[in-house]
Order: C-alpha cells, then structure tokens, then sequence
C-alpha cells in the first residue's frame, strides 16, 4: 500500500489491445502516459486504452519499424 492506499492492477495482453505480448521497453513521460515497445510496434496507454503506433512509409514521421526497443 502507498499511503494507506492499495495498488489495483491489470494485465493487458494482446486479446485486450496490445499488438504483443513482448514488451522490449516501457516508459512514463511527463504527461502521465505509457508507452511501451513491442515487437510488433509502439504502445501508449492514457490509463484507460492503449494505442498501437506502427510503421506506415506512406507517412513521413512515422515509426521506421515495428520491433520496438
């Protein structure tokens, strides 16, 4: 418990919305979000959904890959 508070978790997988179960990396930015590499593109979750980045070379700031590290 952190201040007398407890810890809720939940487990995301690929059959809730992340392109894969293999995270490589994880991050928290300044803005609160998540952000986790996968192999198969870049996750951001807002606390309430995830939202998969991929690859797309018809966009020119796109990922340059899936695999996320």
């Amino acid at each position: 418990m952190a201040n007398g508070r407890p810890y809720y978790f939940r487990h995301y997988r690929n059959d809730n919305g992340l392109s894969n179960n293999t995270v490589m990396a994880s991050l928290q930015d300044r803005r609160g979000y998540m952000w986790f590499g996968t192999k198969e593109g870049l996750i951001r979750f807002d606390g309430f959904q995830l939202k998969t980045l991929l690859l797309n070379p018809s966009v020119s700031n796109s990922l340059l890959n899936n695999f996320i590290t």
